[in-house]
């Protein structure tokens, strides 16, 4: 079974996120421009 992400629980995450990805050593931001390229 997946489990689906409120609105509000991805926009915290994002915020939190400062944008950039979690893993070590990775620059990559989650959005760039108008693209999301993050995953949850």
């Amino acid at each position: 079974m997946t489990t689906i992400p409120t609105p509000s629980t991805v926009k915290r995450l994002f915020a939190v996120s400062g944008n950039r990805c979690a893993f070590p050593k990775c620059i990559n931001k989650l959005i760039e421009e108008e693209k999301v390229t993050g995953r949850i």
